[in-house]
């Protein structure tokens, strides 16, 4: 099997759901294959809802899960603290609205000579995007927010996904922040890797 995520997130993933099929979002899909914690899991039969806004992402995100059809809904939104028109950066899956994570790769902008491509976005809170697919009792949920990570995941009112057993978050160096602020909602620490903090709520 190959391993489609990052730092072998995935394998936790496996080892915590085992041969259960169940619902995911994943917030900050990118291409959903690349660095995915998800695309073994619409390869075992679960189904799902993915998040992206980088316009040229969606495209391959759009041809990437088209085989899986209606096990696979795609949504087109920047996710952030308040719902409101956001000026979004574009640069593939370095796209943000945040200005800090642009200055934090500005050293990647000038060794690549690209530049951030400023768009309108209409922006959305997860608090919204939870309870818009409440129905869908969503078992896993995955977030990786360039820049916005901490902010929307502290922001959010967890007891809204309460289906929601296992939880991936791209840490930005906050993992006990983290750790600490989602114990109101029944998380604990169940794994950690460089870059994401897998907790999991029994």
């Amino acid at each position: 099997m190959i391993d489609h995520s990052q730092y072998k997130e995935q394998l936790f993933i496996k080892e915590f759901f085992g041969d259960n099929v169940g619902t995911f979002l994943d917030v900050g899909a990118a291409d959903g294959i690349v660095f995915s914690n998800v695309y073994q899991l619409l390869l075992d039969g679960w189904s799902g809802i993915s998040v992206e806004p980088e316009t040229q992402t969606f495209r391959q995100l759009i041809n990437n899960y088209e085989k899986f059809g209606t096990r696979s809904e795609l949504v087109m939104s920047v996710i952030d603290t308040k719902e409101g028109f956001v000026t979004f950066y574009e640069n593939g899956q370095l796209s943000s609205t945040a200005h800090e994570h642009m200055q934090n790769w500005e050293w990647h902008r000038k060794e690549h000579n690209y530049e951030w491509k400023p768009i309108t976005h209409y922006a959305i809170t997860l608090d919204s995007l939870l309870k818009q697919y409440s129905s869908r009792k969503l078992n896993f949920i995955s977030i990786d927010i360039e820049g916005q990570n901490y902010s929307v995941v502290t922001g959010t009112d967890w007891n809204l996904a309460p289906n929601c057993k296992l939880l991936c978050i791209e840490h930005d160096q906050k993992e006990q922040s983290l750790v600490d602020h989602m114990l109101q909602y029944g998380f604990s620490l169940y794994a950690l890797t460089p870059v994401n903090l897998l907790l999991s709520r029994l």
